[in-house]
């Protein structure tokens, strides 16, 4: 596959009517069904080779209870399909990758068959197409988001000590611990972060590492809100700190709608935090921490689709889409009901065991310049958990979205993933 094709960058202009452009869609990008995947997967990694070629590693087929399949399997996306190529000493889903200097790739963290962390960290040589262990994590450590070092190789960012055998995601032991990996060694930083959190971000902005969002129950930074319907406590307002830390660092700044498992993005200057899950519901309120790091503030206040576990690609300097997710539709402050776009319209707030949770198949685009979301196509499937590659050569742009789950269910896990890869093509001319 060119390297142009999948480089996570476009060059796009939309001209249209604020605050949305449905026609955009119709007129100008056409969903097609491209070669698929050699095995259904979601929750793998994929990683752009020099060559231009992607390494897919690993996930799972089903994470239903009782689950399906754990892959080790790994496979090189090109042009003209996918071909096998070496496997994972250990197998492992809802792991992370890092392209290394020397075009190795490094995998490490997820969990394995019996959802135990694995601690094997593993090097995928595109030469030799072999995988080969060369070192281990902390016992029952799953990692952070990870993050380019400025002397080389990469932090991890916090992470939590998962509880042996324990089912409740609450007696996980969340971290402030910084690791650093360099020259083919993992060591722990001198120093920690300010909150021990859980399923937040960090993220490379204006010579920092910006960390926000996620939850810590224990933690009395973090304020506690509560769910409008239940009336319990399940979100927690983790705010925004600087990593490494400076003296002149402005106070901790605090989220206007607290969130976990949301995503973050650097675009046209501002650093933007989009959907994730707050008070019950989506988060639906656009965030942006401006060039100064002095504040958060309110970018859009109310988003199309608040979306849960999504995926971003940039579009060009100045704009992004937002990819699957587990979506519902705006609806005052309860959220209502879930998307059209989704598998299924249900409450938003504590669906019934069973049902499938509904997935986002609408794309949309927003517009860092004039401020506003445009509409982008819809596509066939769902790609929860799956990935998105984007490129753009003479006004023509690329996306392409890869593999992922088809359903969620509320209580029984996720399933079934799937092999297929969608192509849509935009016209910008």
């Amino acid at each position: 596959m060119n390297q142009l094709l999948v480089r996570a960058f476009l060059n796009v202009t939309l001209i249209c009517a604020p605050p949305f452009c449905p026609a955009i869609q119709a007129q100008a990008c056409k969903v097609e069904i491209s070669e698929p995947m050699r095995e259904p997967r979601a929750a793998f990694t994929a990683t752009l080779l020099s060559d231009g070629t992607i390494l897919v590693v690993g996930g799972a087929t089903d994470l239903a209870i009782p689950f399906d399949t754990v892959l080790a399997s790994s496979e090189i996306y090109g042009r003209g399909g996918s071909i096998s190529t070496g496997s994972l000493h250990k197998a492992r889903f809802g792991h992370k990758a890092v392209l290394l200097k020397d075009g190795d790739v490094l995998i490490l963290g997820g969990s394995g068959d019996s959802k135990e962390p694995v601690r094997e960290i593993e090097v995928y040589d595109p030469k030799s197409k072999k995988f080969e262990i060369v070192g281990l994590l902390p016992k029952q450590f799953q990692p952070g988001p990870l993050v380019p070092r400025p002397k080389g190789g990469f932090w991890i960012i916090g992470g939590f000590y998962k509880a042996p055998g324990a089912p409740d995601s609450d007696k996980d032991v969340r971290t402030t611990e910084v690791w650093a990996f360099y020259d083919g060694r993992l060591s722990l930083e001198i120093e920690p972060l300010q909150i021990a959190r859980l399923n937040h971000t960090a993220t490379p902005f204006l010579g920092r590492i910006v960390v926000a969002g996620g939850i810590n129950p224990s933690e009395s930074l973090c304020a506690r809100d509560k769910n409008k319907s239940t009336g319990k406590i399940d979100q927690y307002n983790c705010p925004v700190e600087y990593y490494p830390h400076e003296r002149s660092d402005p106070p901790l700044l605090t989220h206007l709608e607290g969130r976990y498992s949301h995503r973050a993005i650097s675009v046209s200057g501002t650093l933007l935090f989009r959907g994730g899950f707050t008070d019950g519901r989506n988060a639906q309120v656009l965030e942006r921490v401006n060039g100064t790091l002095r504040s958060v503030t309110i970018q859009l206040k109310n988003e199309r689709y608040g979306r849960d576990a999504h995926m971003m690609v940039t579009l060009g300097t100045d704009r992004v889409m937002a990819v699957s997710g587990v979506v519902c539709e705006r609806n005052g402050s309860t959220c209502g009901g879930c998307s059209p776009g989704g598998l299924m319209t249900q409450e938003c707030n504590g669906p019934a065991a069973g049902h499938p949770v509904p997935l986002q198949v609408a794309t949309e685009i927003y517009d860092a310049k004039t401020q506003r979301i445009v509409d982008g196509p819809t596509l066939k499937w769902p790609h929860q958990d799956g990935a998105a590659l984007s490129s753009s050569l003479n006004r023509i742009s690329t996306v392409f979205i890869v593999g992922g789950y088809f359903d969620l269910r509320v209580l029984g896990g996720y399933g079934p993933s799937q092999r297929e890869v969608e192509k849509v093509t935009c016209n910008l001319n």
